[in-house]
């Protein structure tokens, strides 16, 4: 919602595209830090069940190691196949809606993982499994949608500055790798498996 009314409010501000602006301008840009927040946020998510997945799963479910890999590549494979339909479905949609759209959705999928631990009992392995990877592929379906818009937005309303806007970008995004399974580890100690989940994807 926050970032509609950014965007919009800069749209009716008839932004300077054909212009090159200041990087220390672009800094001060809200639609600047709200792509980058978007960025961040994002893959905090991605590597939030770096840490946590392969204790509680491997350890206390009693799943295979094959099949946490399995949980864990099939993300970009949601990425690889939306990220096309992303872009086709962005003029219609409107770079605003699309963006909302993926933050939601990768909410959403993030707290369903915390869900995982009160729906099915340890030894229900094949339905834990399942649900895993299907949570994981509409995170990178969500994450397609995300990073789509980014780069629309960086290329089309910061024509002459989109280098430093994709630099900002992709900045964010080690940032968010960085931190994600850091701020996993600490709520997984001072919380549980379903906590952590649910407070990451109620942060989105």
């Amino acid at each position: 919602v926050i970032f509609i009314i950014i965007y919009a409010n800069n749209k009716k501000k008839n932004r300077r595209t054909t212009t090159n602006i200041p990087t220390t301008s672009i800094m001060y840009d809200a639609q600047v830090w709200m792509i980058m927040i978007c960025s961040v946020l994002s893959n905090v998510a991605y590597g939030s069940i770096a840490p946590i997945i392969p204790l509680e799963f491997e350890e206390k479910k009693r799943i295979p190691a094959f099949w946490i890999g399995v949980i864990f590549s099939v993300y970009p494979i949601g990425v690889i196949f939306v990220s096309p339909l992303a872009a086709s479905l962005l003029p219609q949609m409107g770079r605003a809606n699309s963006i909302s759209m993926g933050m939601a959705g990768m909410g959403i999928f993030t707290a369903c993982f915390g869900m995982i631990d009160l729906l099915f009992q340890d030894d229900d392995s094949t339905w834990i499994i399942t649900l895993s990877i299907v949570l994981r592929l509409l995170q990178g379906s969500s994450e397609a949608f995300i990073k789509t818009t980014c780069y629309s937005i960086a290329t089309n309303e910061y024509h002459q500055n989109k280098e430093q806007i994709i630099a900002l970008v992709e900045t964010m995004v080690g940032i968010g790798l960085l931190i994600g399974p850091v701020i996993a580890s600490i709520l997984y100690e001072r919380t549980d498996f379903s906590k952590s989940f649910l407070i990451l994807g109620g942060s989105k």
